[in-house]
């Protein structure tokens, strides 16, 4: 690798593995007064096996927008529209991915029950 130093290509080779992001949501309220909102991983964070989180994140933006238009130009409305939506729903998404991370039966139960029953 002629662009790579020996000594930067051992330290990366040296370097010790990281955990995956743990399964975690940062609560319902996905905005700040009226100039921040969060989306994706700032809200939901995901083991990457799963493959979800930029179809997550492109939700987020879908509904932020929907409930921008719902909010008849009141910025305020929308941004509290946007937390009292997707809040639970990022809750409910990261403890079912939490249970199907979980092996054997239980995380099987745990995981698969609810998607049957709804």
């Amino acid at each position: 690798l002629p662009y790579i130093k020996n000594e930067t290509f051992s330290a990366f080779m040296n370097t010790a593995a990281s955990q995956l992001p743990a399964f975690k949501s940062c609560g319902d309220k996905l905005h700040y007064q009226n100039n921040t909102v969060l989306i994706g991983d700032a809200i939901h964070t995901m083991n990457p096996y799963y493959a979800l989180g930029l179809n997550y994140a492109l939700e987020d933006i879908e509904v932020f927008d929907a409930s921008l238009d719902l909010s008849n130009g009141k910025l305020d409305d929308g941004l509290s529209r946007y937390s009292s939506v997707r809040g639970p729903d990022t809750r409910s998404l990261v403890q079912l991915l939490y249970n199907a991370y979980r092996p054997g039966v239980k995380g099987y139960i745990l995981s698969e029950l609810p998607l049957l029953m709804d």
